[in-house]
């Protein structure tokens, strides 16, 4: 019951905005999690296929297991100092939730389905002149799966399309208001 935009225009002229400029992308399809606590990145790296042993303001890509050992999904674990978020699909974050909160015994870890943030994206080789214009962010720097906590706005880099890619991660409201 996600709507997604399949295309808003030409597909040719989307494919070559990101490649040879920026592309603009909504992402409704992932969703956020976020663990506070001290012990969050320790509670993770017994149920994550990556180690967690993170600084602030790096990412690591993982899978969640099941007590089996089999993949439940896949995500992008963002460590930002205080808290972390793991970004995801959808479809499967409140079952994750459940699951995370069912491993929780004596750690001092709290567990949050945001719904109050989004996630955008904007792919292609100029895509750090973009954000540095629109939001006065210098992103060119950012390594992958390196992020960044501006305000209340939190920029992490993945390079999915082949070009740079910056995903920001804001409140809905602020994101409508844009």
């Amino acid at each position: 019951d996600i709507e997604i935009v399949s295309t808003f225009g030409h597909p040719q002229a989307e494919y070559a905005a990101v490649r040879t400029g920026a592309g603009l992308l909504d992402l409704p399809q992932r969703a956020l999690i976020e663990l506070q606590g001290k012990d969050r990145l320790p509670f993770l790296n017994n149920l994550l296929t990556n180690q967690t042993k993170l600084a602030a303001n790096r990412g690591v890509y993982a899978f969640l297991l099941n007590t089996k050992g089999r993949i439940t999904c896949d995500l992008n674990l963002l460590e930002l100092g205080d808290r972390c978020l793991l970004e995801l699909d959808r479809r499967l974050a409140p079952a994750i939730v459940k699951t995370l909160e069912k491993y929780v015994f004596t750690e001092d870890v709290q567990i949050r389905l945001c719904e109050d943030l989004s996630e955008i994206a904007i792919h292609g080789p100029t895509g750090s002149q973009v954000l540095h214009e629109w939001l006065g962010l210098g992103c060119s720097t950012l390594e992958q799966l390196a992020c960044l906590q501006i305000d209340t706005t939190v920029v992490w880099r993945d390079d999915v399309t082949g070009t740079p890619g910056y995903h920001l991660i804001l409140s809905t409201v602020e994101l409508e208001k844009t």
